[in-house]
């Protein structure tokens, strides 16, 4: 996942460097100029804390939204570990299906372009699977045992909620942080990322 993250980073930035000329091009010939307005797709990547889970803080976070502003839908994927010190690591991995609203705002400056702010709300269903160690004692006769440790795996489903607030100092590119909360009955997983969005 970290390289994921790394590698969508690059190709954003490499992408974003590259849309000036082109788009300079096309308008000398007569060409429109894609405008962000007219954006359709967000992809979201990044690492945070998921604080539901002390056992698998660590946590990566990707997703893809389909904008048909102000109405968005949502596919998330949600990954969080525990540490690798451990004979079996405790994992959570999540995926996700929202529908939210979205809606966008600019603070205008006296010098310079306005600040572009963009925010989404949105709420759905997930499946999330567990695993976790469990430990238990083995008596091996002449009262005396020892502990063994195996991992057990939950899967169940739950109702997410999301909430991103991207600053967008570029056209095609933003950053921000994303919030999350997600119950599935017996258990909770709530907690941050600090995302960046590609805009395509």
């Amino acid at each position: 996942m970290f390289t994921a993250f790394v590698v969508f980073i690059m190709v954003s930035l490499s992408a974003e460097l590259a849309r000036p000329q082109v788009a300079q091009a096309q308008h000398g010939v007569g060409v429109p100029r894609a405008r962000a307005d007219s954006i359709q797709f967000r992809f979201y990547s990044g690492m945070g804390i998921n604080a539901g889970h002390p056992d698998a803080p660590n946590m990566n976070e990707m997703s893809i939204a389909y904008e048909a502003h102000p109405v968005l839908y949502l596919f998330n994927m949600r990954s969080s570990s525990g540490s690798p010190k451990d004979a079996i690591q405790p994992s959570l991995t999540e995926f996700d299906l929202m529908i939210g609203y979205d809606w966008r705002e600019r603070i205008p400056l006296l010098h310079g372009p306005p600040i572009r702010l963009y925010f989404s709300f949105a709420m759905g269903v997930s499946v999330e699977t567990y695993v976790r160690p469990v430990s238990s004692i083995v008596p091996v006769g002449l009262g005396t045992t020892f502990t063994t440790t195996t991992s057990k795996k939950d899967i169940t489903p739950g109702f997410p909620v999301q909430f991103t607030a991207v600053y967008e100092p570029m056209p095609y590119l933003g950053i921000g942080p994303m919030l999350f909360f997600n119950s599935n009955g017996s258990d909770e997983s709530y907690g941050g990322a600090l995302v960046i969005e590609g805009r395509f």
